[in-house]
């Protein structure tokens, strides 16, 4: 079977696969299945989400278009929820993961290639700091709205660790608010 075709059959119980880096691609084939699904009907739909995370641009653009999605969307993380896989998480109006579901939150960084000391360099690199930090603030407070950690606390998950960042399980992530719940059997079932 190719992933095409996994995707059809996907598409008849209003599931979208969420998975890999996320990436301009990847966020405009989940959008594409958003739009379709609620161009057709405010029934719900449902995300399974298994993602490393990926680029932040891309990432908050879906998570806007899940957010004002008319029909409800539950995510379901099914493996891993790293970075901005668990910011697209908080946009859904229900979240949930299996037991084992691996979850990582890290510090933003910003992957400069080359070292210079020239002036039209260090205005670059003073620029990318502060979109830098705005985007921070962003991430901080979708993570603040819906699991109700203090600015503080998702500080300390954020720069945790030899890696800056701290992982857990599907427990934890309960504990922590950022699900809703723990499934230990298919929500699909008919």
């Amino acid at each position: 079977m190719t992933r095409e075709e996994l995707d059809q059959l996907l598409a008849l119980k209003r599931i979208i696969l969420l998975d890999g880096d996320i990436d301009d691609e990847m966020a405009a084939a989940v959008k594409f299945w958003l739009m379709a699904f609620n161009v057709k009907s405010d029934e719900g739909i449902n995300i399974l989400i298994d993602t490393d995370g990926g680029s932040v641009q891309p990432a908050l653009a879906l998570y806007d278009l899940i957010k004002i999605s008319s029909a409800p969307v539950t995510g379901i993380v099914v493996g891993d929820c790293k970075s901005m896989g668990v910011i697209l998480l908080q946009a859904c109006h229900i979240r949930m993961a299996t037991p084992h579901s691996d979850f990582y939150i890290h510090n933003l960084a910003w992957k400069n290639p080359v070292l210079s000391v020239d002036d039209f360099f260090n205005k670059m690199f003073r620029k990318k700091e502060t979109e830098l930090k705005k985007l921070k603030t962003k991430i901080i407070n979708i993570l603040k709205r819906r699991s109700g950690l203090s600015t503080k606390k998702i500080k300390e998950l954020m720069n945790d660790g030899e890696n800056y960042g701290t992982h857990f399980f599907a427990d934890e992530a309960l504990r922590l608010g950022l699900i809703d719940k723990i499934v230990k059997k298919s929500p699909f079932s008919e």
